[in-house]
């Protein structure tokens, strides 16, 4: 039985290539909780089959996933996982921390990403030359200070809370919180590395021209 063509990025050469059906398509089911305060888990349903990429001509497993909390939204997935990459733009120690996170979350270790996030924090603090201090106080100094912004500021405590949790013993990290530190990253990456830089060099050319900045 065929299935329709998926078009996707091919997990091991990196282009996006419509792959070649090699094989009968295969079913899966599993269940898991979305958000930290499910009492009953979702039913998602994955319909896969052996493709080739017609550019590198390696296989695997592609397909889509289905979940009927999500309504008619498909999700286009392979095996293995195609690993997000970070912005080129940013700096190369940023890169490699918010890279860590990806890996993570590529194979749904939940807790690692939480705890990933948490050093991403550490690491973006240091990047803009503050490194004295426990991390809740150059969260503070960086968001409050340098960067001055409540929200990025609040959202960031929260993520490193909940990577402090991901690294005790006993502490356990949700779906949703996971998914929620991930894309916090990612976010305050572009705010301060590349937002910041843009709008500090129109700010400074507008101002060379005598134009209004507020």
């Amino acid at each position: 039985m065929a299935t329709r063509p998926i078009t996707t990025e091919c997990p091991h050469c990196g282009v996006t290539v419509c792959f070649e059906q090699k094989g009968a398509p295969i079913q899966n089911t599993y269940t898991d909780f979305i958000d930290s305060d499910d009492e009953v888990p979702a039913r998602f349903e994955q319909t896969l089959y052996p493709g080739q990429c017609p550019s590198c001509r390696k296989l695997c497993l592609v397909g889509t996933e289905e979940c009927e909390a999500w309504a008619e939204e498909t999700e286009v997935i392979t095996y293995p996982t195609l690993i997000k990459k970070p912005n080129p733009a940013f700096p190369k120690e940023i890169k490699i921390a918010l890279g860590e996170i990806y890996k993570c979350e590529s194979v749904q270790a939940l807790k690692a990403v939480a705890v990933m996030s948490r050093r991403f924090l550490e690491q973006c603090c240091s990047t803009c030359g503050i490194k004295k201090g426990p991390l809740k106080e150059k969260i503070n100094e960086l968001l409050t200070k340098k960067y001055p912004n409540e929200t990025l500021s609040r959202h960031a405590h929260l993520v490193k809370c909940m990577g402090d949790e991901g690294a005790h013993a006993f502490g356990d990290v949700a779906w949703d919180e996971a998914k929620a530190s991930v894309l916090f990253c990612e976010e305050l990456a572009h705010h301060l590395f590349i937002t910041e830089k843009r709008f500090e060099k129109i700010v400074a050319s507008r101002k060379k021209r005598g134009k209004k900045v507020d």
